[in-house]
């Protein structure tokens, strides 16, 4: 089947109908971190697979390796995954359901550690665009990612947390205003996201500045 391509390798082992693997890189991580979890059944998303896998907004991340934990005692590599040790702080033990499920199961952590593992990991940029998705929808909350961030604050790459702490905002509703919001910031201008445009001081804005 593989050789009329039928099906195609998704991971060792692991292979899917060609037609069903998806062309998208994040779409194909999703994929490859099913394998993964196929793989290892007592495996669970951590980092930027975890915020992948419930749909938190994933930009200018490495996504060549699937992100998990397992009860090991050193960080293991291989070509599908990064596989790592339990870490109550920013290696979450954690297997999501669907994005529906984070709020009403309690995982406003998990989801908090993995924007911090992913600032650690891919850097302050891509952790900012995660958080502000996270926060406006309401998955996670900011108490939740500074007390994730305190974790770690003593780890090499830590000043890429604090950069996260200082410019994340759930006000900015997408990929694109989160990195305009950023660059305007570190130019030195100063921005309000959201900010409301009244018509000649009328008390009711008849427009919003996005």
């Amino acid at each position: 089947l593989k050789k009329r391509r039928v099906v195609s390798s998704v991971a060792r082992s692991v292979y899917a109908l060609s037609d069903a693997v998806p062309s998208d890189p994040l779409d194909l991580h999703r994929m490859r971190l099913a394998a993964s979890l196929l793989l290892y059944p007592d495996a669970g998303p951590c980092g930027v697979s975890l915020l992948a896998h419930v749909g938190i907004d994933v930009w200018g991340a490495d996504l060549n390796r699937v992100d998990v934990v397992r009860n090991v005692s050193s960080e293991v590599l291989t070509s599908l995954c990064r596989i790592r040790p339990s870490h109550p702080a920013v290696r979450p033990w954690v297997d999501l359901g669907a994005r529906t499920d984070v709020a009403s199961s309690g995982t406003s952590e998990a989801v908090a550690a993995a924007v911090v593992q992913t600032a650690l990991d891919h850097g302050a940029l891509a952790a900012i665009i995660s958080a502000d998705d996270a926060l406006q929808d309401g998955v996670t909350t900011v108490e939740a990612i500074v007390a994730a961030a305190a974790s770690v604050s003593r780890w090499p790459g830590a000043g890429k947390v604090r950069t996260l702490l200082a410019m994340m905002d759930g006000r900015s509703q997408s990929v694109g205003e989160s990195r305009l919001r950023v660059m305007l910031t570190i130019a030195g201008l100063g921005l309000v996201p959201q900010f409301p445009v009244c018509d000649q001081g009328a008390d009711v804005p008849f427009a919003y500045a996005d």
